[in-house]
């Protein structure tokens, strides 16, 4: 799993570079690790509490939206909302408002309007990790 994370990051960091094979490649061996991974061994609960299959694809998300692989970063933004574990509020907004701006320039208006208006008005301020308004 930490071979995954480690991984995952490193997608992010491809796409940010705008290195597309490399983008594709970590994210593959991402994969690999995480399905390799002994999800019943000891982990501290720093890394039970945030990185997941979820994580992975909101990783690649932000990475083919910043390659501008706007079609790919839609795949994996319904990847991801597939995956993300109910409590993760916050998340899902994030991971709403990237699908709805992959949509958008994929010149979806109608659709990327719709998925927008999915995010709840507070998502942004009704959490702990938001500063009060």
């Amino acid at each position: 799993m930490f071979a995954s994370l480690g991984l995952a990051r490193q997608v992010a960091i491809h796409g940010a570079a705008h290195d597309r094979s490399g983008t594709r490649r970590a994210f593959d061996q991402a994969q690999d690790a995480m399905s390799r991974a002994n999800l019943d061994e000891h982990r501290p609960v720093w890394m039970k509490a945030f990185y997941d299959e979820a994580e992975l694809h909101s990783l690649a998300l932000s990475a083919y939206l910043a390659l501008g692989d706007h079609a790919t970063a839609e795949f994996h933004a319904h990847r991801c909302l597939a995956a993300l574990r109910p409590h993760m509020v916050r998340s899902r907004a994030i991971t709403t408002t990237r699908l709805a701006h992959a949509q958008l320039a994929q010149g979806d208006a109608d659709t990327a309007t719709a998925t927008a208006m999915q995010v709840p008005a507070d998502a942004a301020t009704q959490h702990p990790r938001s500063p009060a308004c």
